[in-house]
């Protein structure tokens, strides 16, 4: 990569500061989706696709699901740039990939638009197999909450899947 992975969080957190945002204030009292829609996101999924650790552990969890008894109906929760369900749908061809994403850029939707096993949704609308919360945690206002939510959407003896940094950084 051309920048470190410190120095992608600075700038994801320049444009925090830009909007006026603070976490120390209710989400829904501010303009969340300014930040999420900014194409400094765009930025971060191209960073995490040539990022070698982040690549990484894509392909570690979809090599993981591949493995699972139950993996035919898999949500990719927060999938953003759609590196993750790219890599689940590559290796679970037989699965079905939604990326239940608000936020998701145009650069995105043509990234996972012509791949067959792959759909994209905002909000739940049926159960999963298997749902996984790659960073997203950390950026959630209370992630206990979407924990439940999470659990709630799963079929019985389905797979909830976190990787999550609440690291101080």
């Amino acid at each position: 990569p051309i920048f470190s992975l410190n120095e992608m969080w600075l700038e994801m957190d320049k444009i925090w500061d830009s909007l006026h945002l603070n976490n120390r204030k209710s989400f829904r009292l501010q303009n969340i989706g300014d930040y999420y829609s900014h194409p400094v996101w765009i930025l971060n999924g191209l960073f995490s696709i040539r990022d070698k650790e982040s690549s990484n552990h894509r392909l570690l969890i979809a090599s993981y699901i591949k493995n699972l008894d139950k993996n035919k109906n898999i949500c990719d929760f927060g999938g953003g740039f759609g590196e993750l369900a790219i890599k689940i749908s590559q290796h679970n061809p037989n699965s079905m990939v939604t990326i239940l994403e608000p936020f998701i850029s145009k650069i995105g939707l043509s990234r996972v638009n012509s791949i067959n096993n792959i759909n994209i949704k905002s909000c739940f609308d049926t159960k999963y197999d298997i749902i996984i919360a790659q960073d997203v945690l950390e950026h959630i206002e209370n992630p206990i909450n979407l924990t439940k939510t999470l659990i709630n959407n799963l079929n019985k003896d389905g797979y909830l899947i976190f990787a999550n940094c609440f690291h101080p950084f």
